[in-house]
């Protein structure tokens, strides 16, 4: 686990909202399993986006399947 709970990283996505829709970042789905708690936690109004470059193990795209609403990757936009 990482240095957040699930609970923990939700009342931070909460409260920077604004931020992380304007901010870049990270291989996200290095960190699938806390995002796959975290989702189960949010707001379902909220439309669960993942930018990614998929150069990942199916181990940790496979948890978040389900929770993830519009897959960006790479420069290609993918949604479910």
């Amino acid at each position: 686990r990482g240095a957040y709970t699930p609970e923990q990283l939700i009342h931070i996505l909460r409260k920077d909202n604004l931020y992380y829709r304007m901010s870049g970042g990270g291989e996200p789905l290095l960190q699938s399993a806390l995002i796959h708690e975290a989702c189960k936690l949010s707001d379902p109004a909220w439309n669960m986006r993942v930018e990614t470059s998929m150069h990942v193990p199916w181990k940790n795209i496979a948890p978040v399947v389900a929770d993830i609403d519009e897959w960006i990757v790479d420069k290609f936009r993918c949604s479910k």
